[in-house]
Formats: C-alpha cells, sequence, structure tokens
C-alpha cells in the first residue's frame, strides 16, 4: 500500500556560524528588513537582493516579505526562513548579527548597499568563513547575463537533451525570450544530435522539429548517424515561451515487422552545444508578454510613495519576473517619471494623476463587478480596484501596480500572481484587475504586431480582435467587456471634465 512521505523536524534549528554558511541548501521564505524613511539605494539593495535569491531559488517557490527595521518578531525561528537585514549610514560591510535569529546585515551607503546585494551568492560569499565580511575583502563580484541578439546553447539554458520512447522519442524545450537574449523578432536553431536504437527492427529514423506548433525541418538518419538541423521562428509567429518539439520516428524494417516485431525502441539525443540564436527586436503585442524579456538590459523602479508597501510589492513582481528568466534582473531604483522614459520601468502606487500622465490603458477607479457581466464603469455599488498593466510609453515597455483601495493592495495582488498555477505565464492581455477577492484579465488595447523586418518572411499576419475574452472567476462575455470599456472611456472623460 502506497504511503505519503512526511519529514518531520524536530529540535532548534542550528544557526548558521560563518556567512559562507548563511544560505541553506533548501529556503522557502526571505524577510528582508528595511531602514524608514527608506531611500532608494536601500530600496534598490532590497529589490537586487530579492531577485539574486529568487534566482537562486526560483525553483522551491521562495517568499520574500519586506518589514520595517522596527518590525519586532515574536515567532521562533524557522529553518527554512534567512533574516537580512539594510542598514545605512554605515561603513560597508557584511555581518552576522545573532539575536532571536540569525540576522546578515547589509550595511554601507549609497552603491555600497548594491555591492552588497550583489556579493550574497557569489563565488566568494560561499567563501566568507567568518562573521564579517569588509568592503576591501571582498572578492570580485560578476553578473551572468546572455547577450542580446547573440547565440546560447541548450547546455546554458539547462534544457533536458534527452529522451526515450517505443517507435517515437519526443524531446520537448521551451526557449524563452528572457533566456535568449532579451526581446526578440526572430529566434533560429541550429541542432545537432543522433538517434540510437535499443532494441527493435529499425536501422532508420525520421527526425522532424517544430515550433509552436509550426514545422521547422525534417530529415530521414541512420541509427546511430549524426544529424543537423536547422530552422527558425518568423516573426508572426514568435511568442515570449516557444516551445520546440523534436520528434524520432523510427522506421521498422519489414522483415522485423514480418516476423511479428512491430516495435523498437530508440533514443533521441540532442547535444548540448546545439544553437539557438536571436535576432533583437519586438515581435509581440505590448502586454504581458513583453515580460520578463523587456527588463533583460536592466530596467528603473518607481516607487510613490517610497514606502514599505510599495516596496514588499515591487519585491513580489520583481520575484515572479525572476523565476521567468535565467539571467538576474538589475533593477534600479529613480524617482517617478515626469517626462518621457528612458529605459522599461516598472511603477509601483502613485497618486491618480501620476498614473494618469503615464496613459495605461485603465486608470484603476470605481467599477462594479456584475454577475455573468464582468467590469462595467460607475455602477450603483462601485469598487475600488487594484490592477497591474502592461503597456508601451513612447516606445518604451512599461509595467505599473496602482490601486485606488489603498496601498496594502498593491501587495495583495502582487502576491496573487505569484500564487497563480504557472505564475508570470498565465497572465494574458495588458490588464490584471483584482477587487474584494476577485480577478479579472483583459487585452484593453489592440493586438498588434510590429511591423515584420527586412528580410523576413512575408507572411500577412492578421490581426487579434481588440478585447479578448477574459480569463479567471468565470470569465467575461466579449459584450460585456465592451460595454465595461466603453462606459470607463466615459468615466474618464468626465473625470477630467470635472
Amino acid at each position: 500500500m502506497a504511503r505519503d512521505l512526511v519529514l518531520v523536524l524536530a529540535g532548534n534549528p542550528v544557526a548558521p556560524p560563518t556567512i559562507a554558511e548563511f544560505l541553506p541548501t533548501v529556503m522557502n521564505r526571505v524577510l528582508i528588513d528595511v531602514p524608514t524613511p527608506i531611500n532608494p539605494k536601500a530600496a534598490e539593495a532590497a529589490l537586487k537582493l530579492t531577485a539574486r535569491l529568487v534566482a537562486k531559488y526560483g525553483g522551491q517557490s521562495l517568499s520574500v516579505e519586506i518589514r520595517n527595521t522596527d518590525f519586532k518578531r515574536t515567532t521562533p525561528p524557522e529553518p527554512f526562513t534567512r533574516h537580512f537585514r539594510i542598514v545605512t549610514n554605515a561603513a560597508p560591510s557584511l555581518r552576522l548579527v545573532r539575536e532571536r535569529d540569525t540576522v546578515l546585515e547589509l550595511k554601507g551607503s549609497g552603491e555600497d548597499l548594491a555591492r552588497d546585494a550583489d556579493f550574497i551568492g557569489s563565488s566568494a560569499f560561499t567563501t566568507s568563513f567568518t562573521n564579517e565580511v569588509l568592503f576591501g575583502n571582498r572578492g570580485k563580484v560578476t553578473t551572468t547575463t546572455v547577450p542580446n541578439g547573440k547565440s546560447v546553447n541548450l547546455d546554458q539554458l539547462r534544457r533536458n537533451l534527452g529522451a526515450q520512447g517505443v517507435n517515437r522519442a519526443r524531446l520537448r524545450f521551451v526557449a524563452r525570450q528572457a533566456d535568449v537574449g532579451g526581446p526578440i523578432v526572430r529566434m533560429t536553431f541550429k541542432l545537432h544530435g543522433r538517434v540510437v536504437a535499443i532494441i527493435g527492427p529499425a536501422r532508420k529514423a525520421t527526425v522532424r522539429v517544430s515550433a509552436n506548433g509550426r514545422p521547422l525541418a525534417r530529415a530521414d538518419v541512420a541509427l546511430g548517424d549524426g544529424f543537423e538541423l536547422e530552422g527558425a521562428i518568423e516573426p508572426q509567429v514568435v511568442k515570449r515561451d516557444n516551445e520546440v518539439v523534436v520528434d524520432a520516428d523510427a522506421i521498422l524494417e519489414s522483415a522485423g515487422s514480418q516476423a511479428g516485431c512491430s516495435s523498437a525502441v530508440i533514443r533521441l539525443e540532442l547535444d548540448s552545444n546545439s544553437i539557438v540564436s536571436s535576432e533583437p527586436g519586438k515581435a509581440v503585442a505590448a502586454g504581458f508578454d513583453r515580460f520578463p524579456q523587456a527588463f533583460h538590459d536592466g530596467f528603473d523602479v518607481a516607487l510613490s510613495p517610497l514606502g514599505v508597501a510599495q516596496l514588499g510589492a515591487a519585491a513580489n513582481i520583481v520575484a515572479g519576473l525572476q523565476e521567468q528568466a535565467q539571467p538576474i534582473l538589475m533593477p534600479t531604483v529613480v524617482s517617478w517619471p515626469t517626462s518621457s522614459p528612458k529605459r522599461p520601468t516598472l511603477l509601483v502606487g502613485g497618486s491618480v494623476a501620476q498614473v494618469t500622465a503615464l496613459r495605461p490603458p485603465m486608470v484603476p477607479g470605481p467599477l462594479t463587478i456584475e454577475a455573468g457581466r464582468g467590469m462595467v464603469g460607475g455602477g450603483t455599488e462601485p469598487r475600488s480596484v487594484t490592477a497591474l498593466e502592461a503597456f508601451e510609453n513612447q516606445g518604451i515597455d512599461q509595467l505599473l501596480l496602482a490601486s485606488s483601495r489603498g496601498p496594502s493592495d498593491l501587495g495583495k495582488l502582487a502576491a496573487s500572481m505569484r500564487n497563480l498555477p504557472g505564475a508570470w505565464t498565465q497572465l494574458t492581455g495588458d490588464v490584471y484587475v483584482a477587487a474584494d477577492g476577485e480577478t479579472r484579465m483583459a487585452r484593453l488595447r489592440p493586438d498588434e504586431r510590429v511591423p515584420i523586418p527586412e528580410g523576413a518572411s512575408k507572411t500577412s499576419t492578421p490581426k487579434r480582435s481588440p478585447f479578448l475574452a477574459i480569463l479567471g472567476g468565470g470569465g467575461l462575455s466579449l459584450l460585456g467587456l465592451g460595454l465595461w470599456v466603453g462606459l470607463l472611456q466615459s468615466y474618464r472623460r468626465i473625470r477630467r471634465t470635472n
């Protein structure tokens, strides 16, 4: 009879004796204390620390919590939790502090704090067998990145390189834009490998490569011999997450079939130096599908006001994006923009005037959620809402988290996004709205592909409907969504008039 395996931990957690041993093999929660008032460099250090830790523990669904330094903890230490504290206006160092639990302090001012965050998890960090590391003793810190528009191999992408089956061996992997160099318009594959016989009457196999459901290449190969197949995902079909399928079908020998043996076990293997190349550009419509690759080369973060709630929400958004990106994301905290953006930006909070000036798909305001019809502007019982929106401002990608309810709801929406099955990959369209526990996803601006560059395929791509069906919470009808948008636009015009 099958039984569930249960792990029971007894006793008190052993405090890490040195900095090198501070990060455990398994970690599911991280606490980051920040001083108040928060300065931009302390906020930036917290976000960089979040990105580094999620990159290291991303497969473990790491929970991130930002707190005020004055927060008084009453619960005992937890074995899979680590506690960090950012200390400003101090000599630059990392230091272990023994309190109710063990705290790793990141101390410094200005850029020193960001260097502290970069240092954590580096090779130099893992050899720091002391209780304190001074700035002058720190080794050189390097950050792993993928050059935009360059080639990477499957080994760098950490993809599965082998599959086995009866008559057919299928290998499937996902090539994300964020893993191959940021926003792209075209992706090219050069796959090297072989098909080998395990048992059965087969001497040859047919190898087929497809991407996003479209065939790219095909070849008949002798079992045991190497093959090389090339193909490209053109701009009109490239996605944020591109599914590549390699099938090897055994060609059975007639003699074996006549003898009653109609099956062969084969193994498909891809060489680790198989190449995935990318061409930089923007092929997917503005919206959630542009992220996280839009942040590949660094991005700005603007918080208004610069408070714990806004920083905590931003940390959860960064964590959700980092889970979908192999290179470590590099945020820079800036003031709320008052002119055209210079870089992709994550914006959290903001007054109605600040949000309106960004010209997002919608300005969070009172909406009514009606059964069977979805969200409609105005109404007899309007609800305040919180919204995550992805859009372009002067051709530069922006990600906005704003609320008409209050700062605490920013963090709730960011956390709910991370709790979706598949997290960020489940977001579609350009608006994700939450009101009183109900959530909706929508596209409020037309889904238009960018022009296909010279030299690419001229196959036309039909424009999608400006308004897509809403997912979650029972869904919305297209009629209800159209009415919502129309009334919402009228509502915004009335607000401007007043």
